[in-house]
């Protein structure tokens, strides 16, 4: 009796495992069919092949929940996003860098400054200060936190790091250095940005020139001038003339 009830026993367990491995290759199947989808941005019908996927686990999971993310993303509907990036980065305890950093693009596209700052930091940390887009787009937000410092800093390890904004960087350095006074190294970056936009950039070129213009001011009264033109007036959403950053 005891020899009979444990080949019950062994059996169950066959079928069960048996049953897992298929569950497991059905979750497979169902990603890549959802990455086949996305690739010709069909994210509607991504999302419906990812769902099929959610009853995976681990890190297929993980995966799925990105991906759903990124779709909800294109679809414009950052909030959906957001939280299925962040059910990823809680699937893989907090190590997972690219939901980190696609995490904190949503959160900017809601304006939630503070939130998107927190994320890209834990990206570019999770990259050992390697990503030189999160460094880029975390100067973009600290820049929206009036931290100049900070932006500045984030602007040059994006550069360092070769960041495929590479004009954009200078000449976003550039405007964070003039926010706080220092126009001539400021004139520098947007030369910078000039030459390597081969000499395409409007904003490096209006940049410049107002930078150039603000010599024969003093460094308080010139950093004044500055702040007024290029501050955007958030609750009339008024878009001054000229620009700072390039997206």
């Amino acid at each position: 009796m005891m020899l009979r009830l444990r080949a019950v026993l062994f059996i169950a367990l066959l079928c069960a495992m048996n049953a897992n491995a298929q569950g497991k290759r059905d979750a497979r199947e169902a990603l890549a069919r959802g990455n086949r989808a996305a690739a010709h941005k069909q994210y509607r019908a991504a999302l419906l092949e990812y769902q099929k996927a959610l009853r995976s686990s681990g890190e297929l999971l993980a995966m799925t929940r990105y991906n759903i993310g990124v779709c909800y993303y294109h679809l414009q509907q950052p909030r959906e996003a957001i939280r299925e990036y962040q059910a990823a980065i809680s699937l893989r305890n907090n190590h997972y860098q690219k939901a980190s950093y696609a995490l904190g693009i949503a959160l900017s596209e809601i304006e939630d400054w503070q939130a998107a700052r927190d994320a890209l930091e834990d990206a570019l940390r999770l990259s050992k200060g390697k990503d030189a887009e999160a460094a880029f787009d975390l100067g973009i937000v600290d820049g929206r936190l009036s931290d100049y410092a900070s932006a500045a800093e984030h602007f040059r390890q994006a550069i360092r790091h070769r960041t495929g904004s590479l004009s954009a960087a200078h000449n976003n350095l550039g405007a964070m250095l003039a926010m706080t006074g220092r126009f001539r190294e400021a004139a520098r970056e947007f030369e910078a940005a000039w030459q390597l936009s081969n000499e395409t950039s409007v904003a490096a070129r209006a940049n410049l020139n107002l930078c150039r213009s603000l010599t024969n001011h003093s460094a308080e009264n010139a950093r004044f001038i500055w702040q007024v033109v290029n501050t955007v007036d958030e609750e009339s959403r008024i878009k001054t003339k000229e620009i700072i950053y390039e997206h």
